[in-house]
């Protein structure tokens, strides 16, 4: 390519003061554009290089026990501070506490009256548990609808069991002359 005052009055010409477009930037005809080779080689090297650094640095989840509190063996547990709801086929029963099997049956209530249970339950025991037990045939959308009266109320601590006691089956009345 030539070079003086010549080349910079061509070069000046051509773009004609303006700057220069990618398309501007094309090879002059009769110049064959150079291939540009590139070597990957490196950049594979360098590309696990660092993946090796970072999983080599990086602190792996340490597994932690959890520490669970059991009562000494033998000693039988007091449900102080629980409420027990019931799902059964005929309808939803609750009791607080122990069921006994002489003393009150559990109260029998519906999904509506169950939140005024439970909101009262929570305001005598903020640290309360609830125990959801299940009796067969129970449907789904029922074991649904208590799950969201305790998350609306602001239970958080709950168990969900799939069948009920045999103190709880003989003191449903409606259980207990079921065959």
């Amino acid at each position: 390519m030539p070079q003086g005052p010549r080349a910079r009055i061509r070069h000046a010409t051509r773009f004609q003061g303006k700057a220069p477009a990618m398309a501007d930037l094309q090879p002059a005809p009769g110049v064959r554009a150079r291939s540009i080779r590139l070597d990957m080689t490196p950049l594979v090297d360098l590309a696990f290089l660092l993946l090796s650094f970072f999983i080599l640095t990086t602190t792996m989840l340490r597994t932690e026990a959890l520490q669970l509190v059991l009562p000494p063996q033998g000693t039988e547990g007091e449900a102080h501070g629980a409420i027990t709801v019931l799902l059964t086929p005929a309808g939803i029963h609750h009791y607080t506490g122990t069921l006994q099997a002489e003393g009150p049956a559990p109260s029998r209530t519906t999904v509506q009256g169950l939140r005024q249970v439970l909101l009262a339950h929570r305001q005598a025991h903020p640290q309360g548990v609830c125990i959801v037990r299940t009796a067969p045939g129970t449907r789904y959308r029922e074991v649904i609808a208590v799950l969201d009266e305790l998350a609306i109320c602001g239970i958080g601590r709950y168990t969900i069991t799939e069948d009920l006691l045999p103190v709880e089956r003989q003191r449903l009345p409606v259980l207990a002359a079921a065959p």
